[in-house]
């Protein structure tokens, strides 16, 4: 019963604010959409919250990679492509990736206000990363992680990446991001101004934790020295990281018997 009033609540609570998900024709085309996939069946779905859950009818991936770039407004996009790794539609790698590279195109890639629809576009696509594992996308994922905004939006990907294989091209990527102590609001991918400066700040420490978990997997002197840089970080959390991983690397360092 709670799990039903759950699902309720989240479907009311989309349907008051579609208009963050829709734009130019995107809403008849997603109603299109939703009348195939409910073809044949009583129950009709009416948002994103449906095709997420047990009530959208298996293989549905299939239709909506005939939909999905169609859509104009980036976050309908996101919200669509778990159908497609799900359900293993064939090239979803290939095709997640394109459908990321035109967002990261789009206007909607600046953060404008507090950030909240962009980060829920950025947490679908490296959920997305993530769970496909895909190694035919490491080269791209590693080009786009010369973006320090990225090391933050793509966090769970790159932890991902490294306990997979680690590419020896990450290390030089990660020691320029943290030799860089003060970035630009356009480099962290926020618009200039002051409604943005919470969010800015609270984004480009959280980057941090994923530049330098990325290097820890790579042992020197110099690595060891700069993520000890980081330890006087005014964020306590951060702080507290950048001490234990450097005081790992230094025992990873320091010959055994010494």
């Amino acid at each position: 019963m709670n799990f039903m009033k759950a699902f309720d609540d989240r479907i009311e609570r989309e349907l008051e604010s579609q208009e963050d998900y829709f734009e130019g024709n995107d809403k008849q085309l997603f109603y299109e959409m939703l009348a195939e996939l409910d073809s044949n069946r009583s129950y009709k779905m009416r948002t994103f919250t449906e095709l997420h859950s047990a009530v959208c009818p298996s293989g549905a991936g299939h239709i909506i990679v005939k939909y999905i770039n169609r859509f104009e407004n980036e976050l309908a996009k996101s919200r669509l492509i778990l159908r497609l790794y799900t359900d293993k539609v064939p090239n979803r790698d290939r095709i997640i990736m394109d459908l990321y590279h035109k967002y990261r195109e789009s206007k909607y890639y600046l953060h404008a206000d507090k950030g909240g629809i962009q980060m829920c576009i950025c947490m679908d696509y490296d959920n997305a990363f993530y769970k496909m594992k895909s190694k035919k996308l490491l080269p791209e994922l590693i080009e786009i992680s010369k973006s320090i905004a990225e090391t933050r939006r793509l966090s769970v990907t790159y932890g991902m990446i490294m306990k997979k294989w680690a590419p020896p091209e990450m290390e030089e990527i990660m020691v320029g991001h943290l030799l860089n102590r003060t970035p630009s609001k356009l480099e962290m991918g926020f618009a200039d101004g002051p409604e943005t400066d919470k969010r800015f700040y609270f984004d480009l420490t959280q980057s941090r934790f994923c530049q330098i978990r990325t290097l820890s997997y790579f042992p020197s002197e110099r690595n060891h020295d700069l993520i000890l840089t980081y330890a006087d970080h005014e964020d306590k959390d951060l702080s507290k990281y950048a001490k234990k991983t450097a005081e790992i690397m230094a025992a990873k360092l320091t010959p055994l018997g010494q």
